[in-house]
């Protein structure tokens, strides 16, 4: 469990971005001597981790970043502090998993002794059961595209994907895209580190080639404040919770 509790960006710099002199892991701000670190292309847990060893960062993050992190690490303060309900249900889970299988084992037993009285004798007659086949044509349709920024500058790397399934691909070198889709999808969502994230319409009969324009997302930038657990919470969870825990794994 990490030691942070929440990080912020209480006062925001407006040097620009762009004209900072570029510097290992982000740029060098002349107006106030110190180097921006670059977390737009970090993880949460990459954040968090490098957060958790540095003191006095100045940080330029995503919008939506911040909150990501925090929500993260609220959800881990949350899933500690309720342990004791977790082993009640831990518990509970046990007893009903117990229940259900020598349930399961009395009928196992019961129907191996009734036989076969009831079953129905099979219909006489040539059957065939089996999957309709249908043309890929009627269940998937091809889409491509092309996604730039604003400067039309192309973008290699961007995730397109199907909403709330697992078909997606990502954007090539030339910002270029090939997807096959199923054929009912009306939409497909788009994702780049750094922009604001759009879905567009991908009605059957409409285009199956897209031109994609990405705006990039507003970024923050300033001194990074963070609250760290006090001490005593985190020895509780370094030293007795978690050796704990692993005994009853």
């Amino acid at each position: 469990m990490t030691h942070l509790k929440n990080i912020s960006i209480p006062e925001t710099c407006h040097q620009s971005w762009q004209q900072m002199t570029p510097a290992d892991n982000g740029r060098h701000c002349q107006s106030c001597s110190k180097t921006v670190v670059d977390f737009t292309n970090m993880s949460n847990d990459e954040i968090i981790n490098y957060l958790s060893v540095k003191n006095h960062v100045c940080g330029r993050f995503g919008e939506q970043q911040l909150t990501g992190v925090n929500q993260k690490l609220y959800n881990e303060d949350l899933q500690n502090a309720g342990g004791w309900k977790g082993w009640v249900m831990a518990m509970g889970l046990l007893g009903s998993t117990i229940f259900l299988k020598a349930d399961a084992q009395t009928k196992t037993s019961t129907n191996q002794t009734t036989g076969q009285t009831g079953c129905k004798e099979p219909i006489p007659g040539n059957i065939i059961v089996g999957k309709v086949a249908m043309p890929d044509s009627l269940r998937y349709r091809v889409i491509t595209g092309h996604i730039t920024d604003k400067r039309n500058e192309v973008l290699p790397g961007v995730a397109i994907k199907v909403p709330l399934s697992t078909v997606g691909t990502m954007t090539d070198n030339n910002g270029d895209f090939k997807l096959q889709i199923p054929f009912y999808t009306t939409q497909l969502n788009i994702t780049y580190v750094g922009f604001v994230s759009k879905s567009i319409n991908v009605n059957v009969g409409q285009d199956t080639n897209f031109q994609v324009k990405l705006v990039e997302a507003p970024m923050l930038l300033g001194e990074v404040v963070v609250v760290r657990r006090p001490f005593f919470k985190r020895v509780y969870y370094k030293y007795i919770r978690r050796p704990v825990r692993k005994i009853f794994k």
